[in-house]
């Protein structure tokens, strides 16, 4: 099956803010300064989630795939939401058969869609026989608090129709932090949802000071004051460890050594591996999972699934 391929905005964007991120930090720092929030506020928007700014691409598919697609009946759906409080967001949602015993909700990077992932998803699909979800970021959303909310209002039917237990929150990168956060909450009310981060961070300031160059003290400032603070250590120890794995990409370019989630040290954490290493940091960042493989070379789809498998043998408490 082929690789999609993504989108120029999404690769446009990724290359401006990770090399004017330091410039961008600046501005927006002055501005505050200046007394012109609202101004810095939409530089600090932007700047951690680019996709709530970007056009959105449209799906794309491989001849070969539509063939498969047409040929399925539905299988692949994509609609729009309107959440009570009237933000709209563009659902994806992979069905394999027409019942389903659970769900794996996937969320991914900052500057990324959902679209841009069908192939693997699908094929996640296939391989646990689970229900795909996935959420675009609302366009203009305006605080990390926000984007959980939204989402987390989202997940609440299928919690209703599977139980906590048969759902799997797969987070990438920001799409981790925004996962670890849900379910925090969910796990702080007895539902034992999953949670799978990969090649997400432990703070996001601390990211930022990594991949982009601004120093964290700024970082932490301009996020804490607009809203966008994101540190899922925080976070991870109100979740149960048996329902939590972190992978990670030991020399990543992106999510860098000190803020990667290989620093966790009492949750479940697993090194991964790229099949080709590029050195187009682009083409690293937006790794696939069918590009990636564990220590042992299982391929990260299997071993992804084993761990959903795991997560959903695990005892429901109350709901």
């Amino acid at each position: 099956m082929k690789k999609l391929q993504y989108s120029a905005s999404l690769k446009h964007a990724f290359s401006i803010f990770k090399r004017c991120g330091k410039f961008i930090g600046k501005i927006a720092t002055n501005l505050n300064s200046l007394g012109a929030s609202s101004a810095s506020h939409a530089i600090v928007s932007r700047a951690v989630l680019p996709a709530s700014y970007l056009k959105t691409p449209k799906l794309a598919l491989t001849s070969e795939f539509e063939i498969e697609v047409e040929s399925m009946n539905e299988q692949i759906l994509e609609f729009t939401k309107i959440t009570e409080s009237g933000i709209a967001v563009e659902v994806l949602q992979i069905m394999p058969q027409a019942k389903v015993e659970g769900y794996v909700i996937a969320l991914v990077g900052n500057c990324d869609f959902y679209q841009n992932h069908l192939d693997e998803l699908y094929q996640l699909a296939q391989s646990t026989k689970l229900g795909i979800m996935s959420f675009n970021y609302p366009k203009k959303i305006s605080s990390a608090a926000a984007v959980i909310a939204t989402f987390a209002e989202l997940i609440n039917p299928y919690l209703a129709e599977v139980g906590a237990k048969n759902i799997v929150l797969k987070g990438h990168s920001i799409g981790g932090a925004f996962a670890s956060y849900i379910a925090q909450g969910l796990h702080k009310k007895g539902h034992s949802i999953g949670l799978i981060t990969d090649r997400s961070f432990t703070r996001l300031d601390l990211a930022a000071h990594e991949l982009m160059g601004i120093t964290q003290k700024d970082a932490s400032f301009l996020l804490k004051t607009y809203g966008w603070e994101l540190n899922p250590e925080d976070v991870i120890g109100d979740i149960d460890p048996t329902c939590q794995h972190h992978f990670f990409i030991e020399d990543d370019a992106v999510v860098k050594a000190q803020a990667s989630t290989r620093n966790y040290t009492s949750v479940p954490t697993e090194e991964i591996f790229p099949y080709v290493i590029s050195a187009d940091g682009f083409l690293r960042h937006l790794l696939e999972i069918t590009d990636l493989k564990t220590k042992d070379k299982t391929p990260f789809l299997d071993r992804l699934n084993q761990v959903i498998k795991g997560f959903r043998r695990a005892p429901e408490t109350a709901q």
